[in-house]
């Protein structure tokens, strides 16, 4: 769910959806009337392990409270809301309402400074649920370049040095190595939609994961050998520029194919280019997915060359996954500043 201001992403599976952004600081205003009841709030008693393992094999995961049905004109004074609105077209679509609740309910799970942080939710007075985020300045989409040309490159690499372009793909890992690893035991959560327009950035340059709207849970296995298994997930999920080659063609796929995607935001980063621009995508399914080409990579230090050669691997068990992905990272931003 991309949100900032309360503008959903054009291409979100969640843009059909009312939802709302909230200010960091004024947080303690919602706390507030979460006490007073206007509110649904995530937490309570917490759930074990194995409650929550428990109610995943049931269908779904331990949520918060069951939705609030709240007059929207309850929070509208609190000036903390920008608000958006279920598209008339779309109206009552039981399908659109349970993505939301679904993504409602993941997001609710989470706790990480690199995932975008879920405050509170409920629903309007039409009863269309709405949610409360926080509220970032822009998605990265907005922030990288976009001018052609020597000269315009040149000024833009200014504004987007070597190190700036690392500790965004550094915090980048770090959100989805505790979305794969930390999330729940038992179980990975795979986003699946990884690319620029889903990453909010905070005006303290902190990087936020969001739009969870295409997430699903991997129930992971008992040993390392059947975890790299592949499974018949949804193919073609997620935007095609950044998709792995196995999702593109309906093939079986697992957590590595996020290890293909987080490259391709790297790349675009890094360059400063938007990855396979030139293809369309048809050429894109015949080139990239069905054969082996790659975009060339710039004069990055040998580790970080080595990494995106091993994220866009055709063969998904060549490549890392994120624990490897954040250290290497690490190390190449340390280097760089000693």
């Amino acid at each position: 769910m991309q949100i900032r201001s309360g503008v959903t992403s054009p291409d979100s599976i969640t843009d059909r959806l009312a939802s709302v952004a909230v200010s960091e600081r004024r947080e303690n205003m919602i706390e507030q009337d979460i006490d007073k009841g206007t509110l649904v709030a995530p937490g309570g008693p917490a759930a074990s392990v194995a409650a929550q393992q428990h109610a995943l094999e049931a269908g779904g995961l331990v949520g918060p409270p069951a939705l609030l049905a709240v007059p929207f004109s309850a929070i509208q004074p609190l000036d903390l809301l920008g608000s958006g609105e279920l598209k008339a077209s779309l109206r009552g679509s039981q399908c659109a309402e349970e993505d939301l609740r679904r993504e409602i309910e993941l997001l609710s799970h989470t706790s990480h400074p690199n995932i975008v942080r879920f405050l509170a939710h409920g629903l309007d007075d039409r009863g269309v649920p709405f949610c409360c985020l926080e509220l970032f300045s822009r998605p990265l989409s907005d922030l990288l370049p976009t001018a052609q040309g020597l000269l315009a490159r040149s000024r833009q690499a200014k504004k987007w040095p070597l190190a700036r372009g690392l500790s965004v793909g550094l915090q980048l890992a770090r959100a989805l190595r505790y979305c794969h690893d930390d999330f729940l035991a038992g179980y990975r959560l795979l986003h699946r939609d990884i690319k620029p327009g889903n990453i909010g950035v905070t005006s303290d340059g902190r990087v936020l994961l969001t739009d969870f709207g295409l997430a699903t849970l991997w129930r992971r296995a008992h040993t390392a050998r059947d975890d790299d298994e592949q499974r018949a997930l949804t193919g073609m999920t997620g935007s095609l520029r950044y998709m792995a080659p196995e999702v593109a063609l309906y093939m079986p796929y697992n957590r590595k194919a996020e290890a293909f995607s987080f490259t391709s935001v790297l790349y675009h980063v890094l360059s400063r280019r938007r990855p396979f621009s030139h293809l369309t995508p048809e050429l894109y399914l015949d080139r990239v997915c069905r054969g082996d080409l790659r975009c060339p990579l710039g004069k990055w230090p040998a580790e970080v060359q080595a990494l995106m050669s091993a994220g866009w691997a055709s063969e998904p068990s060549q490549r890392p996954d994120f624990a490897q992905i954040v250290s290497i990272l690490e190390r190449a931003l340390e280097r760089l500043s000693s």
